[in-house]
C-alpha cells in the first residue's frame, strides 16, 4: 500500500525521519538492532494523516513483522518507545562477518593478511584484528572511530559495530553505514564486505592534534592541526608490518580492487 485511506504515502520526509532515528537512538526500540524500519504507532499508518515523529517508532524487520502478525500488540511498541525516550538506552548494534582471507580497506590502505593491531594513529589503536576462537576461519575485528571534533562516536568490538546515540545521524542501509556529525557533513561511511571484512570508503577524524582525511578516490591526508604534515615525515600513523601509507596517490586498481568491488 503506497498511499493510506487519508492519501497520506509511506515515504517520511527526510527531517522527520532523522527525528525518529535520533529520538530511538538510531536502533529497534525493541533490541537495539541497527537494521530497522519505520512505523507508525500512534495512530497507525491507515488511520494517520500525517507524519508526525512523535507517533513514529523504530523496529528492526523480525519485531515490525510480529507486530503486523499480532504476535507483539500496539501497546507494547508504545511501551518500548517510551522506555528509549526516558532512558536514553544505548546506541545500535549490528554484526560484521570476518573470515580468512581477511581484507580491511581504509580509504585507499589495504591492511589485510595480518593480525594484531592493524592502524594505531598518535599511540591509539584505531583497528585490531585476532583470532575467533570459536571458529576455524572466524576472525574478530575491533576498532574505535572518532569524528571530525575527536569525540568517540563509533566502536566495534569483536564483529559488533554499535553507533553512539548522540551521533547526529546513523543510516545503517545493511551493505553500508554512513554517520553524520550535521547536515551534509558525513565524517564515516562504512561499506561491509561479506563475509571477509570492510571498507572504510570515508573518515574524517580527530586524534588530538592529529586529523585522518581519507576516501576512496585515493585521497588520504595527514593533517597535523593546523598545517598538513608531509607523508615522508609522518611518524604518528603506524600500520600492521608489511603496511605502508601510501606516498603517492595510488592508481584505480589501488582504490578499487576487483573482486572486493564485484560484491
Amino acid at each position: 500500500m503506497k498511499c493510506n485511506r487519508h492519501g497520506l504515502e509511506r515515504t517520511i520526509p527526510a527531517d522527520r525521519a532523522r527525528k525518529v532515528r535520533r529520538r530511538c537512538a538510531f536502533a529497534c526500540v525493541m533490541c537495539r538492532s541497527g537494521l530497522i524500519e519505520y512505523h507508525h504507532f500512534r495512530p497507525e499508518f491507515a488511520d494517520a494523516t500525517r507524519h508526525d515523529p512523535e507517533g513514529i517508532t523504530l523496529l528492526c524487520a523480525r519485531h515490525h513483522d510480529e507486530v503486523t502478525r499480532g504476535h507483539i500488540a500496539p501497546i507494547q511498541v508504545e511501551e518500548a518507545d517510551a522506555v528509549r525516550r526516558r532512558d536514553g538506552l544505548e546506541g545500535a548494534e549490528t554484526g560484521l562477518s570476518v573470515r580468512r582471507p581477511p581484507l580491511v580497506l581504509v580509504g585507499p590502505l589495504l591492511l589485510s593478511g595480518d593480525l594484531g593491531t592493524l592502524l594505531r594513529v598518535n599511540g591509539e589503536p584505531v583497528l585490531e584484528l585476532r583470532e575467533d576462537d570459536e571458529s576455524d576461519r572466524g576472525l574478530l575485528l575491533s576498532a574505535r572511530l572518532r569524528d571530525d571534533r575527536g569525540a568517540l562516536k563509533l566502536t566495534i568490538e569483536n564483529n559488533v559495530i554499535t553507533a553512539r546515540h548522540d551521533n547526529w545521524d546513523v543510516r545503517d542501509e545493511g551493505a553500508e553505514v554512513t554517520v553524520n556529525s550535521g547536515r551534509g557533513k558525513i565524517w564515516l561511511r562504512l561499506k561491509r564486505w561479506p563475509p571477509h571484512g570492510l571498507h572504510i570508503r570515508q573518515l574524517r577524524m580527530r586524534f588530538g592534534g592529529w586529523s585522518l582525511d581519507m576516501n576512496n578516490r585515493g585521497d588520504g591526508r595527514i593533517v597535523r592541526n593546523p598545517s598538513t604534515i608531509m607523508r615522508q615525515s609522518v611518524s604518528a600513523i603506524t600500520v600492521a608490518p608489511g603496511h605502508s601509507w601510501p606516498r603517492q596517490r595510488p592508481g584505480p586498481a589501488a582504490v578499487r580492487p576487483s573482486a572486493p568491488e564485484a560484491c
